[in-house]
């Protein structure tokens, strides 16, 4: 062999040395241990990388995640470079660095790494938020517990049985980090002995389906499973499928009703299908015990929808909510008084017709009066339905179970309220309403004619005083035509026969007619 080639040879080897030298001298000047991983309280085997001097004092130090004392070596096993070490039943989970120091802290063997497995379950106490609703098609959530694993890597997090593979592991040990400390990679998880944080779940990419439990593994011990709602929906969305009910049926109701609404005329004047269904038609004026009626049972649309939309998009509930204690009771005194207020009217007639046509100020008075009793019906019906509805929405989606219980003594006072609308329908005296004006208006100087203007209607008073053009007809101009008396408490016409008759002006009804009461109608 030449001197270059063998010069190469030599070359070759010494590379080929240095190559695989580091690597060998490593794995012989690290302590093995035996198990690598036991519990509290077990016996382990301690290799050292050489023999040490059995005259030589020295210790076990573990440094880990408990702060332990140094443990005393039995110096007649330091000659075989083994011996047997009890570890303390006080050690916490997880992993701790193994080394050999002198009785004065001097290390002269390290590398050891043993791991120290849980004892107790973790335990589970919360996940927060409750439900979790998703951000860019994701979920993110915290729980809260007892026993995780010291380090993340430790934490076997389950969704149904199925593992979260995490792109991520972080373990806090200051409560420090967020998730930006993730960096993007998602799912990530943050852990630490009493949080796990979880960043970026996508159930669907795991193939995991609603309803969820949750349980987090230490080793070989499991926690019992805890309830995860990832909202399929967002947390206004049941609020706002509630009122999109409310708003498909009123529709329904409104397309149904909107014919016979363009035909209704009175006075040739032609209103919104909305006001048709609170308008009273033989007085032209809304009605009080309508409004009620409508408002309480789109309440309970509202509720119930909210419910169910709650139930079945966060909830994962695919069933029909129970009916909320009350309910039944509420809607029935609601129905009851707009049957009865039908009744009372058929009896004792209808409240005075006021103003021509209908306005906001017929829910509070009769006939252009104010009347207590329904206005207090009102402001109640009002409260009652803005606060049933508020109490429902205000609701979590991810915990309702059943609409907010009407109170015990909601419905008494409802029904209290009720009655004294009735008692006044029933109490109070039946008011004017105008049907027809022979001649027609409108009126002015020089007319009618001298046959006067007949006014016909129902619960006229034959002591009405009666106006016209804004101007007050002396009494003497006010009779009653045969067959009917001027002494009876209500007739259906009355003849008006004024001296003058001022010009009109605008605003000011053609006719007007005041019963003794204080009732009165226009035309």
């Amino acid at each position: 062999m030449g001197p270059f080639k063998l010069l190469a040879a030599l070359a070759v080897s010494l590379l080929t040395l240095l190559a695989s030298g580091p690597s060998d001298v490593s794995a012989d000047n690290q302590i093995q241990l035996k198990p690598g991983a036991t519990r509290p309280g077990g016996t382990i085997s301690v290799k050292l990388t050489a023999p040490l001097d059995p005259r030589q004092k020295v210790f076990v130090r573990l440094t880990g995640p408990s702060q332990l004392d140094d443990l005393p070596v039995d110096s007649a096993e330091l000659s075989r470079g083994r011996f047997r070490i009890v570890l303390p039943k006080e050690m916490r989970q997880g992993r701790y660095d193994v080394e050999v120091v002198t009785e004065q802290g001097q290390a002269v063997d390290t590398g050891g790494h043993l791991k120290i497995l849980a004892t107790e379950p973790p335990t589970i106490t919360k996940i927060t938020p409750h439900p979790t609703y998703a951000t860019g098609g994701v979920y993110s959530f915290e729980v809260a517990g007892e026993n995780f694993g010291n380090d993340a890597e430790d934490d076997l997090v389950k969704i149904n049985d199925v593992p979260i593979v995490f792109e991520k592991r972080l373990t806090d040990r200051g409560r420090r980090l967020s998730s930006a400390s993730c960096e993007g990679k998602l799912p990530c998880l943050i852990g630490s002995r009493r949080s796990l944080q979880i960043f970026g779940v996508s159930p669907e990419k795991a193939s995991v389906y609603r309803p969820m439990h949750l349980t987090v593994q230490v080793d070989s011990l499991v926690s019992s499973e805890k309830a995860l709602v990832l909202s399929w929906a967002q947390r206004r969305t049941p609020g706002l499928i509630a009122f999109g009910v409310l708003v498909v049926l009123s529709g329904a109701v409104f397309l149904m009703a909107r014919q016979k609404a363009a035909r209704y005329r009175p006075h040739e004047k032609a209103y919104t299908t909305l006001a048709y269904f609170f308008i009273e038609p033989e007085t032209n004026t809304y009605s009080l015990s309508r409004l009620q009626l409508i408002l309480w049972t789109a309440a309970a649309v509202i509720a119930y929808a909210y419910l169910a939309a709650s139930q079945s998009l966060v909830q994962w509930k695919w069933e029909l909510p129970d009916v909320p204690e009350g309910l039944p009771a509420l809607l029935g005194v609601s129905v009851g008084t707009t049957a009865l207020a039908l009744g009372a009217t058929e009896v004792r007639g209808s409240k005075g017709a006021g103003p021509p046509h209908p306005s906001l100020g017929d829910f509070v008075t009769n006939g252009g009066v104010l009347a207590p009793e329904r206005l207090q019906f009102f402001v109640w019906t009002i409260i009652g339905v803005i606060g049933f509805v508020a109490a429902t929405l205000a609701q979590d989606p991810a915990t309702v179970a059943e609409l907010p219980k009407v109170p015990s003594n909601f419905v008494p006072l409802m029904g209290v309220s009720a009655l004294g609308y009735l008692a006044g329908k029933v109490a109070r005296k039946a008011g004017p309403i105008i049907k027809q004006l022979a001649p027609e208006p409108p009126y002015g100087p020089g007319s009618p004619s001298a046959g006067g203007i007949r006014i016909v209607g129902e619960s006229l008073s034959p002591r009405a005083q009666v106006s016209i053009n804004g101007e007050l007809v002396p009494s003497a101009g006010v009779t009653v035509p045969p067959p009917q008396s001027a002494t009876s408490e209500f007739v259906t016409e009355l003849l008006v026969t004024p001296p003058s008759i001022a010009p009109p002006a605008a605003q000011v009804p053609a006719v007007k007619v005041v019963n003794p009461d204080g009732q009165s109608a226009e035309m």
